[in-house]
């Protein structure tokens, strides 16, 4: 959770083993040193397009805790509390899911294949 400067006001676990550090030091700092290959820019038009959607879905790549990278899907949301706006995001790997569909895919098409050679052989 982003405040609109860009400081992180709330951090679960795993986004602190996704950035790699303890979620006490992350309270406070700015999402630029955190997650460097953001820029200022282009959080500024992530909060904006968020904000003129009411929320937003959207794949890209994530950091995953070893420091790899991996296709993610990110939501995100401006919510209000207590006067304030933030920006709420919540990121997940999608890996397993890309790996079932390329599978689902390939046994499409050797079903087809299948069927093909079954009409020719006819």
């Amino acid at each position: 959770m982003l405040d609109a400067e860009a400081r992180i006001v709330w951090a679960n676990a795993a986004a602190a083993r996704m950035i790699g550090a303890p979620k006490d030091l992350l309270l406070g700092r700015s999402l630029f040193e955190a997650v460097p290959e953001i820029s200022p820019e282009e959080w500024r038009r992530r909060w904006e397009e968020t904000a003129a959607r009411g929320g937003l879905v959207r794949e890209e790549p994530i950091r995953t805790p070893d420091g790899r990278t991996a296709p993610g899907e990110v939501a995100s949301a401006i919510v209000e509390f207590g006067g304030h706006r933030y920006f709420v995001s919540s990121a997940r790997d999608v890996s397993d899911r890309r790996r079932a569909e390329a599978a689902a895919r390939l046994a499409g098409i050797g079903t087809l294949a299948a069927g093909v050679a079954h009409e020719i052989n006819n």
